[in-house]
Parts: C-alpha cells; sequence; structure tokens
C-alpha cells in the first residue's frame, strides 16, 4: 500500500510542470469522424468557435468519415509541427 502511494505522489509531481505550460501553444486541429453538415460536424464548429474565443487561437473542423472512424483517427496520428490535432468520433 505504502508503495502505492508513493508512486502517486511521485506521479502527480510529474504533472505540476505539464499543468503550467500553455494549450493551446498553436492552432488546433479537430478531426470529425461523421460528414459534414451531420450533428456531430455543426456541434464541433460550435465548440471551435467558442474555444478559438477563449482561448485565442485558431481551431480548424476537418471532416473525415469513413471505416468507422478509423480514418479519422490516422489523420489525427500523422505529426505535425504546425498543428495540435484532436478526434471526435
Amino acid at each position: 500500500m505504502k508503495r502505492v502511494v508513493v508512486g502517486l505522489i511521485a506521479m502527480l509531481a510529474l504533472l505540476v510542470p505539464a499543468a503550467a505550460q500553455d494549450y493551446p501553444s498553436k492552432p488546433v486541429k479537430i478531426i470529425v469522424a461523421f460528414p459534414v453538415g451531420g450533428l456531430l460536424d455543426t456541434v464541433s464548429r460550435l465548440v471551435g468557435e467558442k474555444l478559438a474565443a477563449k482561448l485565442g487561437q485558431q481551431f480548424l473542423v476537418e471532416a473525415r468519415p469513413g471505416a468507422g472512424g478509423t480514418i479519422a483517427t490516422q489523420a489525427s496520428r500523422a505529426p505535425s509541427p504546425t498543428l495540435h490535432a484532436d478526434v471526435i468520433h
């Protein structure tokens, strides 16, 4: 039990410096795994606008439907030095 508590404290100590970083530090791409014009696409665009106004960073919404979300997931895994990428299934 003592080992678990020490491990949890160590994990929390590692997370504290990460919380101080600014996010997002670059534009964010929201990848939606459903077609354009659907409910999730519309909501993602509205949320992206609100987040852009609140956080002062650009939020792009890109629809990548198909293959049960696999296409969207693969698109988010491609490294981009200029964008953060998040997937909505």
